[in-house]
């Protein structure tokens, strides 16, 4: 009897944290929202960028799928430079 050949697909997940959040929520809720809602669409937009699927919104994290962790890796390393840009607005 032949072994049966299991079917697998690599999955590399991508999970980002916005650092410091809470401790903007306590200053400012309203600020906080409106930078915590910016983050997540840079950063969403870096991830279909980069081919991958935003999967889930949790607080101030976001969870991501990529087929490739090289594309993780490039959707992370393209967020970071455009919030650092943003910061230094």
């Amino acid at each position: 009897m032949a072994k049966a050949r299991l079917a697998g697909r690599l999955t590399v997940i991508l999970h980002a944290d916005i650092v410091d959040s809470t401790a903007l929520v306590r200053q400012d809720e309203q600020l906080a929202h409106r930078r915590i809602q910016d983050c997540y669409q840079r950063l969403e937009n870096c991830i279909r960028q980069y081919g991958g699927r935003s999967r889930e919104r949790r607080g101030d994290a976001v969870l991501a799928s990529f087929d490739r962790a090289s594309d993780a890796v490039s959707a992370a390393l393209a967020f970071q430079i455009e919030q650092q840009a943003s910061n230094s607005h």
